[in-house]
């Protein structure tokens, strides 16, 4: 006898328990990737994405990750042997530093310990210490350190210096605030799993005129085709009204962002990053109040994942096993060089209400007096 798999509470950094709704979009019947009935939906998808990203330009909706979208992204800004500045202070910051060397790019770092954030001064400094650089690309929600990037300052600063800036909004954008345009983001980076409240498989990248013009500057060719963003852009101009893109879409899962989008529109942004925030906020209060000390200071929290230091003498393992086998609910272990260290708790999209907060507070103070770290109260 198969025996599927077992249904937890999601509460990790994504993918995340989505709406019933948008389910019931992925048990639609399946159609062509192309044709003018299915262009218009996905065209009006993309802009209600457009909207979400808070842009007017360019926004691809492509299968396949975070991951694949932040690899485009670099692949397409920077040729071999360029110069690129990239933000590592987590997991991520550093899984871009490794995506951008492994296309050749000469990556210049800026660096902060991880639990902290850099400051807009570091990478100003790294501007003038490295002039041959043209694009700067930073992480916004850090999911292995639960902490925010400042980006919108870094915006500025890069728009002020005539450089290109990508954001990996994949943890961030439907969750915090992220203004593409206002801002003079050039490329942003989100997926449907996190606060866009879809399910896995679609990467959304948006991309303005500055990138545009800068990628066919090129003294170097894009490589390839999957991850190749000018590809893109010449398959929706020439196909916009049947075939937008030069590849089998994952239909369904369109469908499935659209009813999600729709659904993140009708709550309101600002409200929604409220959510976000004060929930971020509660969470980070209440493993205080457990005995559990999370990482970095308040005004550097994301609000879409709590990241919190696992007592001495125990490892993330530890509390995930307890939490999973008492009471149903599922937690992320560390990443990177704090496997073992620290637990994270997405709280992004459906999970960030406090109806669903509050059960991984009590259950994390349950563990505490289980191991006779907190008494009875």
């Amino acid at each position: 006898m198969v025996v599927g798999p077992k249904h937890y509470d999601l509460m990790i950094p994504g993918p995340i328990a989505v709406n019933g709704q948008v389910l019931t979009e992925m048990a639609s019947p399946i159609v062509a990737h192309y044709g003018p009935e299915w262009a218009a939906l996905y065209n009006d998808t993309v802009s209600l994405a457009k909207r979400v990203f808070r842009t007017s330009g360019e926004l691809f909706i492509m299968p396949g990750s975070g991951h694949f979208g932040v690899e485009a992204g670099l692949a397409s800004l920077v040729a071999p042997g360029d110069e690129a500045i990239i933000v590592d202070n987590g997991h991520f910051g550093h899984r871009a530093v490794e995506l951008g060397q492994s296309h050749g790019v000469q990556v210049r770092s800026v660096t902060a310990e991880w639990g902290d954030t850099v400051t807009p001064g570091q990478v100003e400094q790294a501007i003038a210490a490295y002039p041959n650089a043209r694009v700067v690309a930073m992480v916004q929600s850090e999911t292995s350190t639960g902490l925010a990037n400042p980006v919108r300052e870094v915006a500025q600063m890069c728009r002020e210096h005539g450089l290109i800036f990508m954001v990996d909004g994949v943890s961030s954008v439907g969750g915090m605030d992220t203004r593409v345009d206002e801002w003079g983001i050039d490329v942003c980076v989100a997926a449907s799993q996190k606060c866009l409240e879809a399910p896995p498989g679609l990467v959304l990248v948006s991309v303005g005129d500055r990138a545009f013009d800068h990628m066919r500057s090129r003294k170097r060719p894009i490589m390839g085709w999957a991850m190749n963003l000018l590809k893109w852009k010449e398959h929706a101009d020439a196909g916009r009204n049947t075939q937008p893109y030069y590849v089998t879409m994952a239909v369904n899962n369109v469908l499935a962002l659209r009813k999600a989008l729709k659904l993140v529109l009708d709550e309101g942004l600002d409200a929604r990053f409220r959510r976000h925030r004060d929930v971020g906020q509660a969470f980070r209060d209440g493993l205080r109040k457990a005995g559990l000390e999370p990482i970095g200071r308040d005004d550097q929290a994301s609000g879409t994942v709590g990241v919190f230091w696992v007592p001495e003498g125990y490892v993330d393992r530890d509390v995930i096993a307890y939490l999973r086998g008492v009471f149903g609910i599922q937690v992320a272990g560390g990443l990177g060089k704090w496997a073992g260290r620290v637990v994270r708790v997405g709280h992004m999209g459906t999970g960030a209400h406090v109806s669903r907060i509050v059960p991984v507070l009590y259950a994390l103070d349950q563990w505490l007096k289980s191991t006779g770290q907190t008494p009875d109260k």
